[in-house]
Order: structure tokens, then C-alpha cells, then sequence
């Protein structure tokens, strides 16, 4: 099968093989284990917050810190009894490009999720809020074409692939162990030549 086909080096295209039209799978990615996950998590959240902190500390509002370190600890907590700690996901891979959406049941949540961010945001005068639950909501279903790909990088410990398409578009694919080689070969032999790749 396709999935024992062996990894083409670093930067370069795959010998011509016979690979699927479309590549489609469902994943439950532990939102804490992945090292992807945990790096996005950390230059979104964990350097502004790691910013507060230090400003925090050198102010000597020891309060502030105590309430930053709740806030973490509640968003855990939330996390852990919301989604189970695990992020539920659906990859589709064809010639036209890469779309991923979040599976059913954590989608139904997600909105009920992203709707109240929106209605309370608006409700207490709080816009960026409101705007953050809008742009939650579009997040939930992405599309890349190949030809807006710019850069592949990939995660092999891990069996993740960040592929990005210009600035603040970007999508992370989570393979599973028996078809993150066949995934691996399928973008690089449909990227463009021009493309950055990176391991």
C-alpha cells in the first residue's frame, strides 16, 4: 500500500508514484501533547501573557499574577471538560488544495462557544472580544490552494505539517501514524517548485 512508501528528502519532489486523487481522514489531536499545538498556543497566547507577567511582576502587582495564573488554570480546566483535551478535526487533500474543518459534535460546541463570546462581548462593550468570537466561527472550516502555498514545514516526531499561504494563513495538518508518509509525499508532489520546505 501506499502508506509503506519510504519519505522523500528534505526540499525535494517525490519519485513518481502512484498516489490517491484525494486523501481524507479524522483525527482526535491531544490539545496538550502536540508539540505543534503547544507552539502555536505558546507565540499566541504564551508571549503576550509572558509579557503581562513580567510587567506584572516588576510593578509588584503580585494580585495581577495570581489572577493571570487562574485565568490559565480556569482555561485548562475548560479546555479538558469542553473538548475532552482534544482537538477533533477533518482533513481533505485533492488537486484543488487542503481543507481542513472541525469534525460535528466539537463544531456544534465550538459555535455555541464562539456565539456567546460574541453576544456577551457586545453585551458588556467589549468589540475586540465580540470580534475574536466572529473570527472563531470562520476558523472553523479552512481552505489552501496549492498555488498559495509559500512554505511546508514538517513535524515528522510528531507526524504534524504546518503549511502556510501568506501572512496569517496558515494551516496545521495532524496525520496519523500510518498515513503521515502517504500525506508527506502528496503535498510535496503538489506544491510548487518555488515552495520552502523544511523538516
Amino acid at each position: 500500500m501506499a502508506e509503506n512508501l519510504p519519505s522523500p528528502d528534505e526540499g525535494q519532489k517525490p519519485a513518481v508514484v502512484s498516489l490517491p486523487e484525494i486523501l481524507e481522514w479524522e483525527i482526535h489531536v491531544p490539545i496538550f501533547r502536540n508539540p505543534l499545538i503547544l507552539r502555536q498556543l505558546g507565540l499566541a497566547i504564551g508571549i503576550p501573557f509572558g509579557i503581562l507577567l513580567v510587567v506584572l511582576v516588576i510593578v509588584k502587582a503580585y494580585n495581577g499574577v495570581i489572577l493571570v495564573a487562574l485565568l490559565f488554570l480556569m482555561t485548562y480546566v475548560f479546555i479538558l471538560a469542553l473538548y475532552g483535551g482534544k482537538y477533533q478535526v477533518g482533513f481533505h487533500l485533492s488537486s484543488a488544495g487542503i481543507k481542513s474543518h472541525t469534525l460535528t459534535r466539537q463544531a456544534k460546541r465550538n459555535r455555541v462557544v464562539n456565539w456567546l463570546t460574541v453576544v456577551l462581548g457586545l453585551f458588556t462593550g467589549k468589540f475586540s472580544a465580540a470580534g475574536a468570537g466572529v473570527l472563531a466561527m470562520v476558523g472553523q472550516k479552512q481552505n489552501i490552494r496549492w498555488s498559495s502555498v509559500q512554505k511546508v514545514r514538517f513535524f515528522d516526531s510528531s507526524r504534524s505539517i504546518l503549511v502556510r499561504a501568506g501572512l496569517g494563513n496558515q494551516l496545521a495538518l495532524f496525520c496519523t501514524h500510518d498515513n503521515y508518509s502517504v500525506v508527506r509525499m502528496y503535498l510535496l508532489a503538489h506544491v510548487r517548485e518555488s515552495v520552502t520546505i523544511k523538516s
